[in-house]
């Protein structure tokens, strides 16, 4: 078709551009599908009726505002018939139906008469409003899409709009080539000498006409769709696309190498000071990012809120993988477009356990305490936002009457999606993240009170550090993003996804360089408040993206009114909005590795809740444990020995050693290295002592709350051991036995906790009344008073009632005997009973727990129990460890007397 003149100088490009025939490859039309032939397997005999579909009109400018075929009075077939859609094309606005055109295989046609139709003023005016807009119709042949202008607009040598003529063309060329029985391709052209005059608003006859010509060609079935392809491939396109891919590698490499060149030099420099000026360390005040690291662990604000990105984020990530996946091995050829709309639901659909797990679980290690709130916030964060947007488009399409509105039929499919499917898996791997119960890795403890931020420059405000971080990856993917632009929003054909996905990689490893680069010069300036920050950081390229969306829709594309303008800027808000949660992810756990590895790296690492036990304990005590972590052990994993095989075979000696404090901090440094598992030491995690407890919780399989403290972690390992393995040391002597044995013997002390059983179950029964005290001979005065004392200074009173009973049975089996051990044991637990502690007591009278017993006899059968499930964790030094820490917290806590021979 003839486009003579233009109204803008753009628009005469762009005209001249598509030249004189609506071609298949001059139009490129965006939102084309592919249309399933009747015939599967596209072979056809002389004479067979080969179908035609036309699909939709609408202005060439505006790719989403598009109208039925029929809403302009084109004339009718004889029989009208609707063709059934799959979801993915009605979701891309295509409404096929039967075309009046009759193409019969190999039959040439001349001239043939579709109708004569006397046109109406309101059809006229009808009819010029569309050639004033530059409508065009989509029509689909055998599979192969068809585009063609309704009509033309002469404004040569018109200055005045007024003045203008506009024409309908009448007569419509198809131009179709074969391949013996197959159709390979066709082009439709128009009649610039077939006119229709639409200038007046008059009654016009109209005599609609079409023409069939038939060529063969050798060209391939299998490579008929190469065509729509070739412009996205053709040299001086592929040479702006490779330009792209170089700008973004050097501008990868270059940041590459400035971040490494700074940050290790710069981290090298404070490692070594941090390491080697141990002495002058001790007068001066830390300084930047080691200043925090009491801080830099402690849990963001809103931290559901943040969690539920995370999930979201992880989700789109994931979605946005598997696209590009069906898009290279090809899937998505040009004009299938409704199967991306059918694959992103789809994928969305059966992605969302990843974000129900990802969300629950990190919440989880947040300590966070509400999980359903925070599987819903989930669940909404995108859908929430993307379906109010649907909402009101909808709304919008529906007023226009265009096909971009859904029908009811497919709302109802995607709520049932929504509903059978997305909701629960939602639930479900929301449901297996609490349950996964891991544990936030955090290599440095977290003090109780957080440290103030000191006041910092304007340009270290988040704003300006969004910006930053935003810039540098949009930079490296903006000229892609005017194709892809292009492609979605005009007429372009987009085809060389490796291209797209190579700038794509491009973007994480920008985005996540930069990320680090800002977490670290945060962090430098003694600002720990980066979870968001890194999070934010790493989205805001999502926000240039949209700012580009702007620049696009003014200065590159000639979209306008309402409907296109709104379908634009929503729909793009929300895949931004994708992006920048998508992105937001990327650089959050690139900011959360690197925080690890320098934290790691230096000695801030105390844990929280082992390091106090340990300063608790006395020196001979931590000698004791330092053979216990130190000394040979011949159940240790092949792994570990492997790892450190010198740490193994270490026995540290007083003179390596010059201070208290060092000690301590290899006896911790030793067990939690002892204590990590396979994948923390592949990983280079460091287990804090909540997580070794809950292993060990775990592998033996003690009935007990995950959600207890650690010290009540601690106690019931510790109760767990002694009912379990005292428990088979009083098999040794049957309770027949009548014998008395010797008061420094094992036997003796069994027959007296078997005593002790028996009468501390009567005592329950009796409920005697209160023994206000004992005497110890040879010994110093105990009260079962002070017993009661300790045990209402805490909830869990049978701890301590426990470890009263220890500490005075082991007392007075040492300096009164057998008897005045069993006499104090009875009148413990009556004690016990009148307090109202019956439940407690009659768990713990069954505890046959002396001391003496577990000594060199407990690890024997011990070790020959527990079934080592985890390697590269050494129980038989870690469980020796934690039964002694919880002596040593016990005794120093509640003020009990210990002996240091005794207490491990």
């Amino acid at each position: 078709m003839n486009r003579t003149n233009s109204v803008a100088t753009r628009r005469d490009r762009r005209n001249a551009h598509r030249g004189a025939q609506g071609s298949v490859g001059g139009a490129k039309r965006r939102r084309g599908s592919h249309v399933r032939s009747d015939a599967s397997d596209h072979r056809y005999k002389s004479g067979d009726q080969v179908p035609l579909y036309a699909n939709k009109v609408g202005p060439f400018h505006n790719p989403s505002e598009t109208y039925r075929y029929f809403d302009l009075p084109f004339c009718l077939p004889d029989h009208l018939k609707e063709k059934k859609e799959a979801l993915g094309e009605v979701l891309n606005g295509d409404r096929l139906v039967s075309a009046p055109y009759k193409l019969g295989f190999l039959k040439d046609k001349d001239s043939e008469v579709v109708c004569n139709k006397k046109l109406s003023k309101e059809e006229v005016a009808k009819f010029r409003a569309a050639v004033n807009k530059d409508y065009y119709f989509q029509m689909y042949y055998d599979d192969l899409p068809i585009w063609g202008f309704i009509g033309k607009v002469d404004k040569e040598g018109k200055a005045d709009p007024s003045e203008y003529k506009y024409f309908l063309y009448k007569h419509i060329h198809f131009d179709i080539l074969y391949n013996k029985d197959r159709v390979i391709e066709i082009n439709v052209r128009t009649d610039p000498n077939a006119l229709a005059d639409l200038t007046e608003d008059k009654e016009v006859n109209v005599e609609f006409m079409y023409t069939v010509k038939w060529k063969e060609t050798n060209t391939p079935f299998e490579n008929r769709m190469d065509k729509y392809s070739q412009s996205s491939s053709l040299p001086h396109h592929l040479e702006i696309h490779w330009f792209s891919i170089i700008n973004s590698c050097v501008t990868v490499l270059l940041l590459t190498g400035f971040l490494a060149t700074i940050l290790m030099r710069v981290l090298k420099n404070d490692f070594v000071k941090y390491a080697h000026d141990e002495e002058s360390a001790e007068d001066q005040e830390e300084t930047g990012w080691k200043y925090i690291h009491g801080d830099v662990f402690r849990y963001p604000k809103h931290k559901s809120l943040f969690a539920a990105a995370l999930g979201s984020g992880t989700q789109l990530f994931t979605l946005t993988v598997f696209i590009f996946i069906l898009a290279l091995v090809g899937v998505f050829y040009p004009y299938n477009r409704g199967a991306l709309f059918t694959a992103l639901v789809v994928i969305y659909a059966l992605t969302s356990g990843i974000a129900g797990y990802t969300a629950t679980s990190f919440y989880c290690q947040l300590e966070g305490a509400n999980w359903v709130r925070n599987l819903l916030l989930t669940g909404c964060l995108f859908c929430g936002p993307l379906f109010l947007t649907f909402c009101f488009l909808n709304t919008v399409a529906i007023a226009y009457n265009a096909t971009a509105a859904l029908p009811f039929g497919t709302i109802v499919v995607i709520v049932l999606i929504w509903t059978l499917v997305t909701s629960p898996l939602l639930v479900l791997g929301g449901i297996a993240g609490k349950n996964s119960k891991a544990e936030f890795q955090a290599p440095c403890r977290t003090t109780k009170y957080p440290r103030e931020i000191p006041p910092l420059p304007w340009y270290r405000g988040t704003l300006p550090q969004m910006a930053m971080a935003g810039f540098l990856p949009f930079s490296a993917i903006y000229i892609e993003l005017y194709y892809i632009f292009a492609s979605v929003w005009g007429h372009r054909i987009y085809t060389i996804y490796s291209i797209l996905f190579i700038v794509f990689i491009i973007l994480l490893i920008v985005t996540a360089f930069i990320t680090v680069a800002l977490t670290y010069f945060q962090l430098a300036a003694e600002d720990h408040e980066w979870w968001w920050r890194s999070f934010l950081c790493g989205g805001s390229t999502g926000l240039f993206i949209y700012g580009y969306c702007l620049y696009y829709y003014y200065a590159r594309s000639d979209m306008s009114g309402f409907m296109q303008t709104s379908f634009f800027f929503g729909y793009m808000a929300c895949i931004c909005y994708g992006f920048f949660l998508m992105l937001g992810i990327v650089g959050f756990r690139a900011a959360l590795l690197f925080v690890r590895h320098i934290y790691r790296s230096i000695k801030c690492a105390y844990d929280p809740e082992l390091r106090p036990v340990l300063e608790l304990a006395t020196d001979s005590e931590l000698y004791e444990l330092e053979r216990i972590l130190f000394g040979p052990s011949y159940f240790s994993p092949l792994l570990k020995s492997i790892a450190s095989r010198a740490d193994v075979d270490y026995v540290a000696i007083e003179e390596d050693l010059e201070e208290r404090e060092d000690f301590i901090t290899l006896l911790e440094s030793r067990f939690l290295f002892l204590a990590a598992d396979a994948r923390s030491t592949l990983r280079g995690w460091r287990p804090s002592y909540r997580n070794v407890l809950l292993g060990v919780r775990k592998e033996l399989k003690i009935p007990c709350s995950s959600k207890l403290s650690t010290e009540d972690l601690e106690v019931e390992i510790f109760l767990h051991l002694l009912r379990d393995y005292s428990s088979e040391e009083s098999g040794i002597c049957p309770s027949s036995c009548e014998k008395s044995k010797d008061s420094n013997s094992h036997g003796g002390l069994e027959f007296g906790l078997s005593r002790w059983k028996v009468e501390g179950v009567a005592a329950l029964k009796v409920g005697a009344a209160e023994i206000q005290s004992v005497i110890l001979k040879g010994g110093g005065m105990f009260t079962l008073g002070k017993i009661y004392q300790l045990l209402a200074r805490r909830l869990s009173g049978k701890m301590l009632l426990e470890a009263a009973n220890y500490q005075i049975r082991n007392e007075v089996f040492r300096k009164g005997g057998q008897l005045a051990a069993i006499n104090l044991e009875s009148r413990a637990a009556l004690l016990a009973a009148r307090q109202g502690l019956t439940g407690a007591a009659s768990r713990y009278l069954g505890l046959k727990s002396m001391m003496a017993l577990l000594g060199p006899m407990m690890w024997g059968t011990f070790l020959a129990d527990v079934v080592i499930q985890m390697l590269g964790t050494d129980y038989a030094r870690i469980l020796r460890a934690i039964y002694a820490f919880a002596q040593i917290r016990i005794t120093r806590t509640y003020r009990l007397p210990s002996d240091d021979n005794q207490v491990l």
